[in-house]
């Protein structure tokens, strides 16, 4: 006598089942990238053929908590000036959270904007002196709490304009790996590192002895939790 249990689901009903997941799984991506369309599309109209971005947004479920949603926007390899003022200076972008900036140029571009960003990486691009100036006169008003500015060929001079804005800003994280910050440039940092950081490096730099021991004082008694000094010409000292 045969049993009575369920039966073995067949090859066509295996190949439907699976079929039915990925319909589901394709139409909940559908939907999370319907929302924040109209910026997304907003964004996308201002990039060039040979400007790649990549644009992304959160689910619904996640929409109570940031507001109106956040929204990652990621560019690679030499945008224009221009394809940048255009992005950073508009009203339209200011739900911005998170921007990802890879070889661009940003000589004198305002972020001042971007009123929700959290998270800002410049990856490989020289923002100058003036940047630095333009960035640091953002940073006491803006949410920014992770900044990365690695390969960004910051100096000495661009260190100190940047200092100038760190003291009352948000910043927990602070990247700035792989540059020519010097004595006199580590020195401005440790004077004015935000209360709240976290995260420090000045890895691949030339810091040497003396910026380390300005570094030294001016991290006594604060949050840090991560410092990397690496390649510094320190030395036993």
């Amino acid at each position: 006598m045969q049993g009575t249990g369920p039966r073995p689901a067949t090859t066509i009903q295996r190949v439907y089942r699976g079929y039915m997941a990925r319909k589901e799984v394709k139409n909940q991506q559908q939907y999370i990238n319907s929302l924040n369309q109209d910026t997304l599309g907003c964004i996308t109209k201002y990039l060039s053929s040979n400007d790649r971005g990549e644009l992304s947004a959160t689910s619904k479920s996640n929409r109570r908590e940031v507001g109106l949603g956040t929204v990652r926007l990621t560019i690679r390899t030499g945008c224009s000036k221009e394809n940048m003022e255009s992005i950073l200076t508009s009203e339209k972008y200011k739900d911005i959270r998170e921007l990802s900036l890879e070889e661009c140029n940003l000589d004198d571009v305002s972020f001042k904007h971007l009123e929700n960003l959290k998270i800002l990486n410049l990856t490989r691009c020289r923002i100058g002196d003036e940047g630095a100036r333009a960035l640091a006169e953002v940073l006491p008003s803006s949410g920014i709490t992770v900044l990365n500015l690695n390969f960004s060929g910051i100096g000495d001079e661009e260190a100190r304009a940047l200092a100038g804005g760190l003291f009352n800003s948000e910043i927990i994280e602070l990247n700035l790996r792989h540059n020519k910050i010097g004595v006199e440039g580590a020195r401005a940092l440790a004077e004015n590192l935000p209360d709240g950081i976290t995260t420090l490096d000045l890895g691949a730099n030339y810091i040497g002895a003396e910026g380390a021991s300005a570094l030294a004082r001016g991290l006594f008694g604060s949050q840090i939790t991560a410092l990397n000094l690496e390649g510094n010409q320190i030395g036993a000292e």
